[in-house]
């Protein structure tokens, strides 16, 4: 089932780290950029830049909790 999120993303024109950031999020949900940086194996630096392009495509949000930033999919924005 991954593979053909994978596929799809592809499709869509995303970067495979973009991939990697975003398949993170589907499989842990809301998560701080410390914790997405492990998850997808890439340097934090990097994954702020990931999420920055991924939230201008419209794909993920973040959202602000008593000066903490977690981001999460769109789909898991209510």
């Amino acid at each position: 089932m991954e593979q053909s999120y994978v596929e799809s993303l592809r499709e869509f024109g995303l970067s495979e780290n973009e991939i990697a950031i975003y398949v993170t999020l589907l499989k842990t949900g809301e998560s701080s950029v410390h914790a997405i940086a492990k998850n997808a194996e890439l340097p934090r630096t990097t994954t702020y830049h990931l999420l920055e392009s991924l939230a201008q495509k419209g794909l993920v949000s973040h959202i602000i909790k008593e000066k903490n930033v977690t981001y999460l999919t769109r789909e898991g924005v209510e």
